[in-house]
């Protein structure tokens, strides 16, 4: 079986999706006109907004069915072959996920509600498929791992991009058509000629798992905050990191993401999880007069009001402006402070970097040791290694002979993680030196020095 191969209207014709998001196209009008507001409102109609939705949500959906295919042909996935199966966490939330979706546009088509239809496919292809479930699977198409758990994320996107074209048939007909014809087709010969042919799905409510998506949930808030946190650290997120510190969950929420914590770590690539009692381990929180605002209010009380509010415990104060006000006597007189008074100041306690939302506060620990500088000098080395491949235009099933000389820092850290470079990388060899006739590159990064070469051993495998 040859996916997306040269039989295919998806491969012959591939331009048709770069041509959508070029020249719009019937689709992204379509798919532009109904997710924007209900087709019997007036519209005000943007251009560009049918250009979003060609590059966005068409685009998005050329490069998940292209991944598939590139995977898949290269381990001969077949889906008719009964082999084992072995879906995995992120799996089970994906289906319960796709389940739900169709549960919300099977109700809003029902009702004629086809806007609200429109806009959780978008969400479901954007977020939970593409930049969620694809992106946190990809080690497990390529990586030769587990049979059993490569076969559940061959089966599990496949499933999610069949009933995906199903969905969309209605709004956008052609992409739909393509890639029925393209994916489903070759699988499934006995399936209809034409996605308008099949019948709309219909939910399998025993594949929701409402408590799985709650938690997924609260950990896409986490990672999130976790990622906004990283970036205020300056520092790059190959660099790993010792402990990730969560403030703000109940104890029902911290038991319900106890499932997706390996998840969490592996994104945000940290060593630990912790769960402080409260923000005050993470943050330092000073409660400040505002003093525009409350110089009308107060008059000349003015000074003293303002010493009262600043040598007030803060986590009191907050709570009674939380609770509608403050109460304080000062020159004579007794004020009730409000939100609009003073202001709040959260600044994160050393050696945690922290951002918080309503509820929440999620901190990085910046403290590196030895062990983890040298990993994150090993995974920046393996990544830009990486893109030499892809540079130099090497498929990815290529195995490599790498060549290199190093600085002594990050020699050493590469000789404790070569395996991990050469599983990387797919390096069958590594030679201490780089031939003088032969192209290489020299990079400079977090103060250590390196002269590579890499060349193709043998194609595949």
């Amino acid at each position: 079986m040859v996916w997306l191969g040269p039989k295919s209207d998806l491969s012959r014709r591939a331009e048709t999706f770069d041509g959508y998001a070029r020249q719009r196209g019937a689709d992204a009008l379509r798919f532009y006109l109904i997710s924007t507001s209900p087709p019997w409102t007036a519209t005000r109609f943007d251009p560009e907004g049918v250009t979003e939705v060609a590059k966005k949500l068409l685009g998005t959906l050329k490069n998940t069915a292209q991944f598939f295919a590139l995977y898949a042909n290269i381990d001969g996935y077949d889906p008719a072959q009964q082999e084992r199966s072995r879906p995995s966490l992120l799996d089970r939330w994906a289906l319960s996920r796709l389940n739900s979706l169709v549960g919300t546009c099977r109700e809003s088509l029902e009702a004629y509600d086809l806007t609200r239809g429109a806009r959780a496919i978008q969400d479901f292809v954007l977020e939970d498929l593409s930049n969620w479930y694809v992106r946190r699977s990809r080690r497990r198409f390529w990586k030769s791992g587990d049979p059993a758990d490569k076969r559940a994320a061959y089966d599990t996107l496949l499933g999610c991009l069949e009933t995906v074209a199903r969905l969309l048939a209605p709004y956008t007909p052609f992409v739909s058509e393509e890639l029925h014809q393209s994916l489903v087709r070759p699988a499934r010969p006995e399936a209809p000629k034409s996605v308008h042919w099949c019948d709309y799905p219909v939910a399998d409510r025993a594949a929701v798992d409402e408590g799985l998506e709650q938690a997924m949930q609260a950990a896409l808030r986490i990672v999130n905050l976790g990622r906004a946190a990283r970036n205020a650290s300056s520092l790059r997120v190959r660099q790993p990191l010792r402990r990730l510190a969560v403030a703000g969950l109940g104890d029902r929420e911290r038991e319900r993401i106890g499932e997706v914590l390996d998840l969490i770590k592996d994104e945000l690539n940290v060593r630990e999880i912790v769960f402080p009692a409260d923000r005050g381990e993470l943050l330092q929180v000073a409660v400040k007069p505002n003093f525009p605002v409350l110089g009308k209010k107060a008059g000349a009380a003015m000074k003293e009001l303002a010493s009262k509010v600043q040598s007030a415990p803060t986590a009191e104060l907050r709570a009674a402006i939380a609770r509608g006000g403050w109460e304080v006597d000062a020159g004579g007189q007794r004020f009730t402070l409000t939100a609009e008074d003073v202001t709040i100041q959260e600044t994160s306690k050393a050696p945690w970097i922290a951002q918080t939302d309503a509820a929440m506060t999620v901190a990085v620990d910046t403290t590196l040791d030895d062990e983890l500088r040298a990993e994150g000098l090993v995974r920046e080395f393996a990544h830009r290694i990486q893109t030499l491949r892809k540079s130099q235009e090497f498929e990815v099933t290529d195995r490599i002979r790498l060549f290199w000389e190093l600085s002594p820092g990050l020699a050493s850290a590469c000789a404790r993680h070569e395996r991990f470079i050469r599983e990387e990388v797919l390096a069958e060899e590594v030679v201490p030196r780089v031939p003088g006739n032969g192209p290489s590159e020299e990079w400079t990064f977090d103060g250590e020095r390196a002269r590579v070469g890499i060349e193709r051993v043998h194609k595949g495998g």
